[in-house]
């Protein structure tokens, strides 16, 4: 069973923590502001593989100040993340249609359009599906909102 940390636990984990932090950062000329987000991501691995336990984690959550930098960083990787699947649009595959749309009689707008186009599926409640199971199937310009 996991002992409960005292106020004296701390205090010695705080000075230890900051003293190590503070002669990293001296030593190799890097601002402690700049190492601590490092030494969190290399424990928070390192945690999740069970090589290390959670005294350096618990450290950085109850420090507000290194706690707010995870929370931001956490949020941006979420926001990266979220704008890199909204990145991947499945644009114009069809063959037959792509061979269609190259004809002399369309012009270079009409092709632009047709393959920029997004496919999409409609279940029959007018869901967007990932199949094609009893919904409709169509495209739609990247400039059309995906709830229209």
């Amino acid at each position: 069973m996991k002992q409960k940390k005292t106020i004296f636990d701390w205090a010695k984990i705080s000075l230890i923590i900051e003293g190590i932090i503070e002669f990293i950062s001296r030593i190799f000329k890097i601002p402690k502001d700049k190492l601590w987000p490092f030494v969190d991501e290399i424990q928070r691995e390192l945690l999740k593989k069970g090589w290390i336990d959670d005294t350096l984690n618990e450290y950085i959550i109850k420090t507000p100040e290194l706690l707010d930098q995870r929370v931001v960083r956490d949020v941006d990787k979420a926001i990266e993340s979220y704008e890199k699947v909204e990145a991947e649009e499945v644009n114009m595959t069809n063959e037959i249609i792509l061979k269609e749309i190259e004809k002399k009689e369309y012009s270079e707008e009409q092709k632009k359009i047709v393959k920029e186009a997004v496919f999409y599926e409609k279940e029959p409640d007018g869901s967007v599906a990932q199949s094609i199971l009893g919904g409709e199937i169509g495209i739609r310009g990247k400039w059309v909102d995906k709830d229209d």
